[in-house]
């Protein structure tokens, strides 16, 4: 288990400690901590969904991929570049907000390797294939696994995701 983690189920149990003696009971003690923890999912999760941007760098294979879906009539979210800076918005909304100060955008960077079968599950998941009829889907898997298979059985994806952060300041009056 890593340290941050050890860390942090430390200062919960602490805090269920401290609850449970100050409120005497379970169901007093366990409203705040599951507050608290909904609270935090759902931040983090609306800071995913809004406040990143993953870019997948061109690959040779990743663009015959791209190609098989744009036959189909499906659009790539993912156009980028390895050297593209991060976009403008939502830095430049957020640096408009008078409550927020030190606005900045850290980027960071990985690869992943796909299997064909992983991509195809990866891709299974995603919403623009869920809403397809399952023949198109099939249709769509059996193109790209070929592709896939055809490079060598493994599909390389550079990613690229900018996470935009900022200090809140006092409320203005």
């Amino acid at each position: 288990m890593a340290a941050s983690v050890r860390v942090h189920l430390i200062g919960l149990l602490a805090a269920i400690v401290v609850l449970l003696i100050t409120f005497g009971s379970l169901v007093a003690m366990g409203l705040p901590i599951v507050t608290a923890l909904f609270g935090l999912g759902t931040g983090l999760g609306l800071i995913a969904l809004f406040w990143n941007r993953e870019q997948s760098h061109r690959s040779p294979l990743l663009s015959a991929v791209a190609d098989v879906y744009r036959r189909y009539g499906l659009g790539d979210s993912n156009e980028g570049s390895p050297d593209q800076a991060p976009p403008a918005w939502p830095r430049d909304e957020m640096e408009k907000q008078p409550i927020l100060t030190d606005v900045e955008v850290r980027t960071y960077e990985s690869t992943h390797s796909y299997s064909t079968a992983a991509w195809l599950a990866y891709a299974a998941s995603t919403s623009n294939m869920l809403i397809l009829e399952p023949a198109q889907r099939e249709a769509i898997f059996a193109d790209v696994a070929k592709v896939i298979h055809d490079a060598g059985g493994v599909l390389e994806v550079h990613r690229r995701c900018d996470l935009y952060l900022a200090r809140r300041t006092a409320v203005p009056v």
